[in-house]
Order: structure tokens, then sequence, then C-alpha cells
């Protein structure tokens, strides 16, 4: 063994699978270590912060981009939906009764 955790670098896979966990905040950071190499270990959790911070930026930006995409058809087809909905309106009042009669249907 190489002294890494066998749980996060054992493997590719087990180190892709904790990194990828890590952006969900699923990843228990205490357990991060290198035995005997303190300055690895810091160098590792530096890197892992970095990592999140820019994943959460990055999801936080598409995020925005789709929202304003979707603000934007939105905003397109206001007009017709107000145009659309106003004629239904007044397709149903164009069908009532010209006199209300309180007791009579």
């Amino acid at each position: 063994s190489s002294g890494i955790n066998a749980e996060y670098g054992e493997n590719l896979e087990k180190t892709i699978r904790s990194i990828l966990f890590s952006t969900f905040g699923l990843l228990d950071v205490v357990s991060i270590k290198v035995e005997g190499d303190q300055a690895t270990t810091d160098f590792i959790m530096i890197v892992l912060i970095l990592y999140v911070l820019l994943s959460c930026v990055l999801l936080l930006n598409m995020l925005i981009g789709i929202l304003s995409s979707t603000f934007n058809l939105v905003k397109e087809n206001c007009d017709i939906e107000w145009k659309y909905a106003r004629s239904q309106l007044l397709k149903e009042y164009s069908r009532a009764q010209p006199l209300l009669f309180p007791f009579f249907p």
C-alpha cells in the first residue's frame, strides 16, 4: 500500500467516485490523509476545496443561463398569450345572457 487511505485513492475508480461525491457534499473530508506526509495531505485538501468551489460556481452559472433562456422565451410569448386569454374571455362573455335573471337559469 502507498500510505493513501484505501477508500479514496487506491485506484482510479475510487478516486473518481470520491471526487464526484465531493461535488454533492457526500465526502468525508476528515478521513482523507496520506500517512506520514502532511504536506501532501494539505495539498490534496486545497485542490479538493478549489474543485468543489469551482464546480459550485459552474453549476450556478449553468442554472442562471437556463433560467435566463426560459425567461426570454416566456417574455417573447407573453403578448400572444395575453391576446389569446383576452379573446377567450370575450368569447365567454359574448355567449352569456345580456340580462341577469337571479331566479331563472
